[in-house]
């Protein structure tokens, strides 16, 4: 006696319009390239091709529902991240991203990525200023930060007003000679 056939749509059939958003970093840990696409392995030979790829040494992979969804987390994190490569959507209006658990029929996100607790980002933060004299734009300081860019904000603000670090040009912070960021967080000063 035969089974009935399930109603259910095979795992291989209902992922067949899945995006991915994939970041190319380069050695030092740098963003290179961000895209997405529906056919990651012809995309990434695409990119093999072409000269600056030599540079990658990993990447990273973010899966959306649908087309639309991936394009606007694409665009969006292209703004924010700024990577070396991309020539298009550098510069504009930040899409926002769909809201989980849309109504049926508008594009879902997965879920957001957990970030480090507040004190950790704090410490990311006091690291990536005390590892360099030279100055820091905001951007590198978010990313190396996970904070959002309001939190960021006061917290530099913080730091200028104690003078651990200056500003060093539009959107540039530098520490100041023989001060540091960690021992400012160690002391709880911030």
């Amino acid at each position: 006696m035969e089974e009935p056939e399930s109603s259910e749509t095979p795992q291989e059939f209902s992922d067949v319009y899945r995006q991915a958003v994939y970041r190319c970093f380069g050695g030092d840990g740098r963003v290179l390239y961000i895209g997405t696409t529906g056919r990651l392995g012809r995309r990434l030979a695409a990119h093999a091709e072409k000269i600056w790829f030599l540079e990658v040494c990993g990447i990273t992979l973010e899966w959306y529902p649908d087309e639309k969804s991936a394009t606007i987390a694409e665009r969006r994190a292209i703004r924010i991240e700024q990577p070396k490569y991309n020539l298009v959507h550098k510069k504009g209006r930040i899409y926002p991203l769909p809201r989980i658990g849309a109504a049926r029929g508008e594009a879902s996100a997965p879920a957001p990525p957990v970030f480090k607790p507040f004190p950790e980002r704090r410490a990311d933060l006091a690291r990536a200023l005390d590892a360099t004299e030279k100055p820091l734009h905001r951007q590198e300081l978010l990313i190396a930060s996970g904070m959002k860019p309001s939190i960021l904000h006061v917290l530099l603000t913080a730091l200028i007003e104690q003078g651990v670090i200056i500003r060093a040009g539009h959107g540039y912070y530098k520490r100041v000679p023989g001060r540091s960021a960690r021992g400012t967080i160690d002391t709880g000063q911030w």
